[in-house]
């Protein structure tokens, strides 16, 4: 959990940034802009959004992720674009890791698209990735990789460290066992 002066500093965070918590025990209720969410969506849920919030505003890291959804998901359930996008964005918060979308998308042999040339040929998928995208750092999904930090269609663990979490579509999803 978090530690007591984290929480307060985070709390007033959220409190500036127009978020209000009640109940902050694990089920906590958001209301952001007038929706109210569940006690699924929890502190984990609140936290994740006003981290990832801000890269909506930056169009050019909005694009590497959407770019990664596309490229890596298209064709797949909205659940397994949610997810990948959740992945790239739990990297983010994992120290291990780069702390942008575009640096997360172009770490040297993480995405095979990266460096390929490949164009958006499907203009229709790739409105759906930036709807995803949009949605995701919205905080209109779950978080469907369950703090994945890999994924991959081999359905072979990545890593000694990484632990099998869900398969969804032609992903399977991997939690590092290392934090």
């Amino acid at each position: 959990g978090l530690k007591k002066p984290l929480l307060k500093k985070f709390n007033l965070s959220l409190l500036l940034a127009g978020v209000t918590l009640t109940g902050f025990s694990g089920t906590a209720l958001a209301n952001t802009n007038g929706v109210k969410h569940t006690p699924q969506h929890s502190k984990q849920w609140v936290h994740k959004k006003w981290v990832h919030e801000k890269w909506l505003n930056n169009h050019t890291q909005f694009k590497c992720l959407v770019d990664t959804v596309y490229h890596e998901t298209r064709g797949e359930p909205v659940r397994g674009q949610v997810a990948v996008a959740n992945v790239v964005l739990n990297r983010i918060e994992d120290e291990r890791f780069p702390d942008t979308p575009c640096s997360v998308m172009n770490q040297k042999g993480q995405f095979a698209f990266v460096g390929k040339g490949y164009k958006i040929q499907e203009k229709d998928a790739y409105a759906q990735s930036k709807r995803i995208v949009e949605g995701v750092l919205k905080g209109k999904y779950k978080d469907y990789s369950k703090d994945s930090v890999f994924f991959n269609s081999s359905h072979k663990s990545p890593a000694k460290s990484a632990k099998f979490v869900t398969r969804i579509g032609g992903h399977s999803f991997y939690a590092s066992n290392v934090k």
